[in-house]
């Protein structure tokens, strides 16, 4: 540690190049995924947008408990059944997984689609429950 800092206060321009470049990753990265979204902000854009939420858990997980008026998309399948959802490429498009990680992926998928409004809840499914919000099974 103690070289860490010594190299830090010797080369500041350096390490504050690398610190840019990675916030600048970590950004662009973010906006190529879609924008990560609260809970309140997904039934905002269904509600007063006519979005979509895809939920791209498993079948079986789905059916234990899923956000109401959702479509389940499996993550493995999105692109092959991407013809359920074309007719929403021009609207609020939320993708939900279980904790907000594949979500990324999936986010980047729709956009090279053409999908022009993604967003990816926040935390996934485990978010949902914990703000104590409806969930229905199936």
């Amino acid at each position: 540690m103690d070289k860490f800092i010594e190299f830090a206060t010797n080369h500041p321009l350096l390490v504050a190049s690398f610190v840019g470049l990675w916030l600048l990753f970590f950004f662009m990265e973010s906006k190529r995924s879609g924008r990560s979204v609260s809970a309140q902000i997904v039934t905002n854009l269904v509600n007063r947008h006519n979005g979509l939420v895809v939920d791209l858990r498993s079948s079986e997980d789905f059916r234990e408990g899923h956000i109401p008026g959702s479509m389940n998309l499996p993550m493995d399948k999105l692109i092959d059944h991407i013809e359920k959802i074309k007719t929403h490429q021009d609207k609020p498009v939320v993708l939900v997984c279980n904790a907000g990680t594949n979500a990324t992926a999936a986010g980047r998928q729709l956009q090279e689609q053409g999908f022009s409004q993604v967003y990816r809840l926040a935390g996934g499914m485990q978010s949902w429950r914990g703000d104590n919000l409806p969930v229905v099974k199936s």
